[in-house]
């Protein structure tokens, strides 16, 4: 699942390699409402393998994080606990 906004990838000549055509879209994904890229041979919005590899890294961390409990149960409606 990927939580990012995609692209459709419509007359990109980098699509084969970009994380924001090629992942797998969740069931209420976001697009950009315009192709980013705009006719020169890069775009400002590429994600490329390496940039995925960063991801991993962010999402391991986040992860490891301890939770905020409190506010978690908050906006899930789950009464604090001690």
């Amino acid at each position: 699942m990927a939580d990012i906004s995609m692209c459709f990838g419509m007359g990109c000549p980098v699509k084969e390699t970009c994380y924001r055509y090629k992942a797998k879209p969740s069931s209420y994904q976001t697009y950009f409402t315009q192709p980013p890229y705009i006719g020169e041979e890069k775009c400002e919005y590429y994600w490329g393998d390496m940039d995925k590899s960063k991801l991993n890294e962010l999402f391991k961390i986040v992860k490891d994080e301890p939770r905020k409990k409190n506010r978690t149960n908050a906006i899930h409606g789950v009464p604090k606990t001690k």
